[in-house]
């Protein structure tokens, strides 16, 4: 009896055994693929949703680079205005700024590059970009790479010090 149950029982047990590891790594093996299926699915509908955010972002520069060559004012407030109301029409950008050559926007301002952005509160902040202030933003990548190229281009990620203080891409 004990021969009988260890002739049948333990290859019994054997291929029992083999089927529980064999049918686990094909399970594991299609949990893996149906999970990489599904966040790289997931993936591509964020990459979609940043990919909208940063061209609907680049049509509104693009559009204030255009109207810039008719700005007919001296006065840094209507340029204020016309950064907000752009800030306004494009939700995700946290700022936006003209940066002028040197004395481009008068023959007595060698710098000018009014600013307006957002705050983590909602409200507007508004200021000049000093370059005394060490922020010569000539030497930024946002202004000397379309500069240079004579083309937009977004910048790497690189945190904002003295303007608007937080991690950003510049367009």
């Amino acid at each position: 009896r004990t021969k009988l149950l260890l002739i049948v029982g333990v290859p019994l047990i054997i291929v029992y055994i083999a089927t529980v590891i064999l049918e686990y790594r094909t399970q594991r093996k299609a949990a893996l693929d149906n999970a990489t299926a599904s966040l790289l699915e997931i993936t591509g509908r964020c990459a979609s949703i940043v990919d909208a955010n940063f061209i609907n972002v680049s049509k509104t520069a693009d559009t204030l680079a255009v109207s810039s060559n008719f700005l007919n004012t001296t006065n840094p407030e209507d340029i204020f205005a016309l950064l907000k109301a752009n800030l306004d029409a494009t939700p995700n950008a946290n700022g936006i700024t003209f940066a002028f050559e040197p004395y481009a926007f008068s023959p007595f301002l060698e710098y000018m590059a009014p600013y307006m952005g957002r705050t983590p509160e909602g409200s507007y902040l508004k200021k000049f970009i000093d370059p005394n202030e060490n922020y010569n933003y000539l030497g930024y990548d946002w202004y000397l790479t379309p500069k240079i190229t004579g083309k937009p281009v977004w910048t790497e990620p690189y945190f904002d010090r003295g303007v608007s203080d937080m991690l950003v891409c510049s367009y």
